[in-house]
């Protein structure tokens, strides 16, 4: 459990120095490089980054799941570094996951977000125009022996030979306009969505910080626009339009209810693509 770095240009002047006595990686697949820094996993702690001074902890929100036992890293322990982004496969609760650590959002080194998506045998890979991609195999299938790419432009997943439409969903924050002890009378929302083509979009509404107990289901479609338009002959009373190949759809639901606090939570299952531009 230490970490040296070696300086130097010639074997004459090569030095070593101690980073660190108290943390250490267990194989060299638990070390992944990007531009600016150094990531590792310790054992039995978690990830680690250092840029060239010092050391940084970035499990401190996720140590509770590994003291307790329930997330582990996979073994032999694995990461990779691709397209800005830290990929690090474990185990939650007994099922294969995936975490992403973003640099760029938040602070304190950046969010982690889980995905779903399980991982085996993680590697980078510089194709042929200089992009950096992610490999990897999938677990616990021995009779699966392709390798996989991940692609941020497609919306399906292709595992098996079986083309399936990612599950994709977004939950907003809590709402509760600075007074979370006291009860609201909620209006109806305004909700501006894009999406490729015509779909319907789930809004799930939550009550009161309890995410176990739904509130109301609630759809918010996405409808055929005019084909063609010109300048200056636009209907600016219509609910959307379309132009680039997004279509813009701008919808109010029904009222939320009564209660502290809401959120929401929107969700799809399609090919297509879609975002949740506003909520007013």
């Amino acid at each position: 459990r230490s970490m040296y770095a070696m300086f130097g240009q010639e074997p004459d002047d090569f030095q070593v120095r101690p980073i660190s006595r108290v943390v250490g990686v267990p194989n060299p697949q638990c070390v992944a490089a990007s531009p600016s820094r150094l990531f590792f996993w310790s054992e039995s702690e978690g990830v680690y980054s250092y840029d060239g001074s010092s050391v940084r902890y970035l499990f401190d929100k996720l140590r509770p799941a590994l003291l307790t036992g329930r997330m582990e890293e996979l073994s032999p322990g694995q990461m990779a570094w691709a397209d800005g982004r830290l990929y690090v496969p474990v185990t939650l609760d007994g099922l294969h996951r995936t975490l992403v650590l973003d640099p760029t959002l938040g602070r304190q080194g950046g969010s982690w977000v889980l995905y779903d998506l399980p991982m085996k045998g993680i590697t980078s890979h510089a194709a042929v125009d200089g992009d950096v991609g992610l490999i990897f195999t999938r677990p616990n299938d021995v009779t699966d022996t392709r390798l996989y790419t991940l692609s941020e432009t497609k919306y399906d997943d292709t595992i098996n030979g079986v083309l399936t439409p990612i599950a994709a969903h977004y939950h907003t924050r809590w709402f509760d306009v600075g007074v979370p002890a006291a009860q609201k009378r909620w209006r109806r929302p305004r909700v501006v969505i894009t999406s490729t083509a015509p779909q319907s979009v789930t809004m799930d509404v939550f009550h009161d910080y309890d995410f176990a107990n739904l509130a109301k289901r609630l759809t918010v479609d996405t409808e055929a626009t005019l084909t063609t338009a010109l300048c200056g002959s636009f209907n600016w009373g219509a609910a959307n339009w379309q132009g680039s190949g997004l279509m813009y759809d701008f919808d109010r639901t029904p009222r939320l209810g009564r209660s502290n606090a809401v959120q929401l939570r929107f969700s799809a299952t399609s090919s297509r693509r879609w975002s949740i531009d506003s909520v007013t």
